[in-house]
This record gives structure tokens, C-alpha cells and sequence, in this order.
């Protein structure tokens, strides 16, 4: 289990090798963070580390990182199917 900081490292590794990627990364880089703390909060690191791998994997498999709005989707999928709540003023809910 880990951190979030742990799985951004791990991102940025996964697409460190194409510029724009790293333009890109550093563009969502602070609504990742967001995004993975607020599911830490809300249902601690098993759900954080669920997510990250989803977040490494759609980048392996689609060649290019997740939209944020795409990453607070799946965030609100994992939340639900582990029966936890995500409160309106989450920022997953944005």
C-alpha cells in the first residue's frame, strides 16, 4: 500500500520518455493529487492504490494520461463499488 505521492512518482515515470506527455502530466499533475488524496481520506490507501494502478494502466494501454475528469470518474466508480461515500463537496464530485 502507498501513498499518493508514490503513485505520481510512478506516473510520471511511466511517461517521462515522450515531452509531451511530461507537459501534459505537469498540466493534471495537481488535480491527480487532489483526486488521490481525497480518495485516501475517503477510503484509505487499498482504494488509493486501485486507482493508481487503473490511472498506470489507461495510460500504458491508451498511450496517454487520463483526463482529470476521467480520473475523478473512476475514483467515484471505486468509491461506490466498495461501498464507501463520497460526500457533494468532494473534490471527486467535481
Amino acid at each position: 500500500m502507498a501513498n499518493p505521492y508514490y503513485w505520481l512518482r510512478r506516473i510520471r515515470k511511466t511517461r517521462e520518455d515522450e515531452r509531451l506527455q511530461r507537459e501534459r502530466f505537469e498540466k493534471y499533475e495537481p488535480s491527480y493529487i487532489e483526486t488521490l488524496e481525497a480518495v485516501e481520506e475517503l477510503g484509505g490507501e487499498d482504494l488509493v492504490d486501485e486507482l493508481a494502478e487503473w490511472l498506470l494502466s489507461y495510460a500504458r494501454v491508451e498511450h496517454e494520461l487520463p483526463r482529470p475528469s476521467r480520473v475523478r470518474e473512476e475514483a467515484r466508480r471505486i468509491c461506490h463499488e466498495n461501498d464507501v461515500s463520497v460526500p457533494e463537496d468532494s473534490p471527486i464530485n467535481d
